[in-house]
């Protein structure tokens, strides 16, 4: 049996064949090792560039193939495929600016040297073989620089995790897993998916990372994948449609005007900083469950209730809307003191908290000078107690004239107010303007529109005033008595 190496080449890059020569009758099997040590040349000269392995078994003149790494190899030729890289645990591939154009396959394990990534890119640039995550397994982008991978990834079982800081972009061929558990995971990086995937389990966007909708529909769709945005995680539609098994938000946004993300489940907001941004829509058929904080610029189509210790703001629009006992609401931007707060029907609880910010002293227009609830129908029968909560929006210019009376249409309704009684709210101005007046705050019924609740504000008179009033009736008086003297 002699041992050979031929080489060929194409234009893009060189593909190295190490072949046996056997006779027929030497042929017993195919060995469980081909091993070859020497140097790769190219017409005498050694080669430098990228490259492929492929791997025949072949008669003594090149004329029969007994065996390729795929299978692949006949009469002598070589195989279609090369054979695959793989990085085991704590080992790393880096790739710097390559614009791959050879579709090599790649087995990932671990998350490489330092954690850093089992495959790491630096600069921008491309990868199209097939590339499967065997182990839980990460792919590093350096913050600023962006991996295109266009040959799919397959994980069945095991976690992908895209780190790094920098952009990885799904083109072509998307991920893919049959097996549950199959989890993917966005860490402080940013995920572009432009194809469809099709991967079995959970997807989180964590630590400031952006999982990116390129187009419609991408998500995984057979079995929908359950979505967490955590710790700064953003969810971007830009403008496109896609559906998850349920939405858990814990300091993350979803954004992207004109997108919608349909949730078959439960949406769940716990912690602070959660926001669904301008013109961004979370749709969903059941009830969010509002248990931290959510400020709503865009909407949430389905119903929504906030719960103990929860807090719901925004200019945006929600559905059918309850704020239970100890939860606070409080419409429009309370950092700009402008914006609308719609919903749908509104149901509140007894001791929850209205929070109402005003940016002028005048009555000025609702929305613009100072903040609005809008809601489809207000039942307010049974109700003991609502406490309201009124601030100014600091370093804006403007001041309060304590001796002048003020009306803001605070609440509004558009089918109907009913069991409404002034004694329900408790107004606490003690975060608007010092919180120090002679006169008195009040919730009112409005006159010319009874379906509406006023913010009322009603002036002690000045001590020259009372002096004048005090003396008009002094006058009156003596006059009443002069008349019944006579």
């Amino acid at each position: 049996m002699t041992p050979l190496t031929s080489l060929a080449t194409t234009p893009q890059f060189a593909v190295w064949t190490a072949c046996l020569a056997l006779t027929l009758s030497a042929v017993a099997g195919v060995p469980q090792a081909l091993n070859h040590q020497g140097r790769i040349a190219v017409n005498g000269v050694n080669f430098d560039g990228n490259g492929q392995f492929k791997f025949a078994l072949v008669n003594a003149d090149g004329s029969q193939s007994y065996w390729s790494n795929d299978g692949t190899a006949s009469v002598g030729s070589q195989p279609t495929a090369a054979v695959g890289v793989t990085v085991s645990n704590g080992a790393t591939l880096q790739i710097n600016s390559i614009n791959d154009s050879v579709a090599e396959d790649l087995m990932i394990n671990g998350y490489g040297f330092g954690e850093g990534g089992a495959l790491v890119a630096t600069g921008s640039g491309s990868y199209r073989g097939a590339i499967r995550v065997q182990t839980n397994a990460s792919v590093g982008v350096v913050g600023g620089d962006s991996l295109e991978l266009d040959g799919g990834v397959t994980k069945d079982g095991t976690i992908l995790t895209i780190a790094g800081g920098g952009t990885v972009i799904i083109n072509s061929v998307g991920i893919s897993g049959t097996s549950a558990n199959s989890d993917l995971v966005v860490d402080a990086s940013t995920l572009i998916l432009n194809t469809s995937n099709s991967y079995n389990g959970p997807t989180t966007v964590q630590d400031g990372g952006t999982l990116r909708i390129g187009v419609s529909n991408v998500l995984p769709a057979g079995t929908a994948t359950a979505l967490t945005l955590t710790g700064g995680g953003i969810l971007d539609l830009l403008g496109n449609s896609d559906t998850v098994a349920s939405l858990m938000m814990s300091g993350g946004q979803v954004i992207g005007t004109g997108g919608v993300i349909n949730s078959e489940g439960a949406v769940t907001a716990n912690g602070a900083n959660n926001v669904i941004g301008s013109g961004a829509t979370v749709a969903l058929t059941g009830t969010a469950a509002v248990n931290g904080s959510i400020l709503v610029h865009g909407a949430i189509a389905g119903a929504v209730i906030v719960n103990s210790g929860g807090t719901l703001s925004g200019d945006g629009s929600v559905g059918a809307l309850t704020v239970s006992t100890g939860a606070v609401l409080a419409p429009g931007n309370s950092t700009t003191g402008i914006g609308t707060l719609t919903t749908g029907n509104l149901t509140l609880q007894n001791n929850i908290t209205l929070s109402l910010a005003i940016t002028r002293n005048a009555s000025g227009t609702a929305g613009v000078n100072y903040t609005q609830l809008s809601a489809h129908a207000l039942n307010l029968t049974g109700i003991a107690s609502i406490h309201v909560t009124l601030q100014n929006v600091l370093g804006d210019g403007s001041t309060f004239n304590p001796n002048s009376d003020h009306l803001w249409t605070s609440v509004i309704t558009t089918t109907g107010l009913t069991g409404f009684n002034p004694s329900q709210f408790v107004i606490d101005p003690g975060n608007f303007f010092g919180g120090y007046f002679p006169g008195s705050f009040s919730m009112v019924q409005d006159q010319l529109h009874v379906n509406n609740l006023d913010l009322q504000y009603l002036a002690v008179p000045e001590p020259q005033t009372w002096a004048l009033l005090l003396g008009g009736v002094g006058l009156l008086g003596l006059a009443r008595r002069r008349r019944a003297q006579g």
